[in-house]
């Protein structure tokens, strides 16, 4: 049965507000799959009216039932093995070669107060879970920060849901093709929204994506600062991977005068790495004509306003699809 877009904002409205959901409720978050805002929402008043609550900023205390209704983890774990088999199989696989990097990947995660044990055993059981996947390096970093807000269990089915179904295919695989697609399909739209920082680099043959493909691999979550990085998530789980664009987008917009400025790889990475620190986002003004002229003073703000500004208005998960299906068909003939 489909889940009525009514009947889901009003549980949206308990999470938001913190509280107690009902067994009725539960039902209701296990009966949706996870589909991107403009398609799950057919009024575009519903749509705004829940989009108003997640961009401002989910309140951390109710982060952890926030994620796992937006993300469909309710539905994916009602049809799914349970948690515990998955884990059992997990710490069964023996030194596989997914195992060893994983293992060797734990201290590197660097998140604070975090149980190394716990974030293991998310891990191990996605592995079990997602044998054709594996394990990816970024996953840590993803699995690290549900597990700031969320208990074990639900932070592992909100893993499986955000790269099973949030992102797109083959993003965490060993070839990477749904990544190194999401790549030419930036520079896609670098080329249509920036074009004179896109043809700055091709002038200067600057390939951005050495940096960029830790923007999207890892979510944002060790370029932004922790609190923008987890607004990320929030619009991610909520709008899908159509977010990680805007956002790519709106750090290359404010970074552009300084990117012109850059002919090596070096000077991008620079500016690029960290980008809300010691850069534009914290230095003098900007050049005027960007849409929100106070993007020059520091604050991360300053990027959300830029994020959704009339500018991006018609990038969309739908208009990211159509890209993505030129663009993977390069990503094969690199591959064949």
């Amino acid at each position: 049965r489909k889940v009525d877009e009514k009947d889901w904002v009003k549980v949206w409205d308990k999470v938001c507000s913190g509280c107690e959901l009902s067994a009725d409720d539960t039902e209701l978050l296990a009966g949706r799959r996870w589909q991107p805002a403009e398609e799950f929402f057919t009024s575009a008043d519903v749509r705004c009216q829940v989009a108003a609550t997640i961009h401002g900023g989910i309140d951390a205390s109710v982060r952890s039932t926030a994620w796992f209704a937006c993300s469909g983890a309710a539905a994916k774990k009602r049809a799914s093995r349970p948690y515990d088999e998955l884990l059992a199989a997990g710490r069964a696989l023996g030194q596989t070669e997914a195992v060893r990097v994983l293992e060797a990947d734990l201290p590197r995660t660097g998140v604070k107060g975090l149980s190394l044990e716990t974030l293991e055993r998310v891990l191990l059981s996605f592995v079990a879970h997602n044998p054709d996947i594996g394990y990816c390096q970024s996953m840590s970093f993803v699995a690290a920060t549900l597990l700031t807000y969320m208990e074990e269990e639900l932070a592992f089915w909100t893993l499986c849901s955000l790269i099973e179904d949030v992102l797109p295919k083959d993003y965490m695989t060993e070839r990477m093709q749904g990544l190194r697609t999401d790549l030419k399909v930036f520079e896609t739209l670098i080329q249509s929204y920036l074009p004179e920082l896109h043809a700055h680099l091709v002038g200067h043959g600057l390939d951005l994506s050495p940096i960029t493909m830790n923007w999207f691999l890892c979510l944002f979550l060790n370029t932004l600062p922790v609190q923008s990085s987890h607004r990320v998530l929030d619009c991610l789980m909520h709008e899908g991977s159509v977010v990680l664009f805007r956002m790519a987008l709106c750090i290359a917009r404010v970074q552009q005068p300084e990117l012109l400025k850059s002919c090596t790889l070096p000077d991008a990475f620079m500016l690029l790495r960290s980008p809300c620190q010691g850069s534009s986002l914290d230095g003098p003004s900007l050049e005027p004509d960007l849409e929100v002229e106070a993007v020059s003073a520091a604050s991360t703000d300053d990027l959300w306003a830029l994020m959704y500004g009339s500018w991006l208005s018609g990038l969309s998960e739908q208009h990211i699809r159509k890209l993505r299906q030129s663009q993977r068909k390069l990503v094969q003939a690199e591959d064949d």
